[in-house]
């Protein structure tokens, strides 16, 4: 009889093992997901609008652009999700949403 894949594999704790064979080990797929979760995350939370702004902000600071050589045409407007404003009464909340736009 020949043994099977399973029969001939061993799971050793990690701490059993030294340094060396430690960097070797496959991190677990729990492990993989967490990193993988976290670099997405990451990504999502930067958003168009927040890299145009502070791309603005870092050539006003270096004196590369000035705030009147921005183009005219490229206007960088927040996004009003309608959860902000969900307690705010109907035939008020057009107002409050146009208000919000001319403040950025």
């Amino acid at each position: 009889m020949r043994p099977t894949p399973l029969t001939l594999l061993q799971i050793l704790p990690r701490a059993v093992l030294d340094k060396k064979a430690q960097a070797m080990v496959i991190p677990s797929l729990s492990e993989l997901a967490k990193a993988k979760a976290a670099a997405k995350k990451t990504e999502q939370s930067r958003t168009v609008v927040d890299e145009l702004l502070s791309r603005k902000a870092r050539m006003a600071t270096t004196g590369a652009v000035t705030e009147d050589q921005w183009p005219i045409n490229l206007r960088v407007e927040r996004v009003v999700k309608k959860e902000d404003l969900k307690h705010v009464h109907a035939d008020v909340r057009k107002r409050m949403k146009q208000l919000v736009l001319k403040e950025t």
